[in-house]
């Protein structure tokens, strides 16, 4: 599966799927509204980000999962503790990074990977690469459960270990209604 797409790792999915990428756009960080700026442009985990935004801890639900090699993709969707999704990803793990433990934390595909990088005290960094808007029809707002289709906003991001090494690829796409407690 080709790194090389914008959108990668949705793009992935997609070529694997052999369905279109929704439409999208990719706009500057000084063009997302609020609250959709201060939730995407940051150097933080998104996970950490969601979980202060709406005052509650969010759980991970599998949409799909592939394991090739050192690699495993997921597409995801973050649910708050109330049900609410308040994120639909895909992302892209590089499995060697970790130690055998994290690794099978990380397998087992019930916690958010930010989660599991801030539980075991793993140091990284988080470097958006680019904001998008991206139609919600199709997988993204079934997976978001929405009942009609929106543009949503989004962002690829790469973490990092200390080292400089990619730990994992991210796409990040957030509802339309994102309104903390």
């Amino acid at each position: 599966m080709s790194t090389e797409h914008e959108l990668y790792p949705l793009s992935a999915f997609c070529v694997r799927d052999n369905i279109a990428l929704p439409p999208y756009r990719i706009i500057d960080a000084d063009d997302l509204p609020e609250p959709f700026r201060q939730l995407l442009d940051h150097k933080r985990d998104m996970t950490s980000v969601l979980q202060d935004f709406h005052s509650q801890k969010v759980h991970l639900e599998n949409v799909d999962i592939v394991r090739e090699d050192d690699h495993l993709m997921r597409r995801v969707a973050l649910l708050a503790e109330d049900g609410r999704p308040v994120e639909f990803g895909a992302i892209d793990i590089w499995l060697s990074r970790f130690t055998d433990e994290v690794q099978q934390v990380i397998l087992e595909c019930r916690t958010p990977f930010g989660a599991i990088l801030n539980e075991n005290n793993i140091a990284y960094t988080s470097s958006p690469k680019r904001f998008f808007e991206i139609d919600s029809i199709d997988f993204i707002g079934v997976a978001l459960g929405l009942e009609s289709s929106a543009w949503l906003y989004g962002r690829t991001n790469i973490l990092r270990s200390e080292d400089g090494q990619i730990m994992a690829r991210v796409v990040e796409i957030l509802p339309p209604a994102a309104h903390g407690r």
